[in-house]
């Protein structure tokens, strides 16, 4: 009913509008979803993490000398060594039995 009374060229200029925004919507959204990395960090806290993303992880030593593997870099400046995690592969060794003999 509300369209009836909408005249052609007001529902053109809504039709055109929606459009407009959908893809101005599927930018951003394909960035997040199959580049994930890409997305600029003050944008990537505010989004839900994407299924595509690969988690950074740093490692670096402690005061005792101890290594530290974190996904935050050390507070105070130390020096860290940055690792992309792959969820996608084993990151446990696997073991194969010796041969019999």
């Amino acid at each position: 009913m509300l369209a009836r009374r909408l005249s052609r060229r007001t529902r053109l200029a809504f039709g055109l509008g929606l459009v407009t925004l959908l893809l101005l919507g599927a930018g951003p959204y394909a960035l997040w979803r199959w580049q994930p990395e890409h997305v600029p960090e003050g944008l990537a806290g505010w989004l839900p993490r994407s299924p595509k993303a690969r988690p950074v992880v740093y490692r670096y030593r402690d005061d005792a000398g101890r290594v530290v593997v974190s996904d935050r870099k050390p507070a105070d400046g130390r020096p860290y060594e940055t690792l992309e995690y792959h969820p996608e592969r084993n990151i446990v060794p696997s073991l194969t039995p010796p041969p019999p003999r």
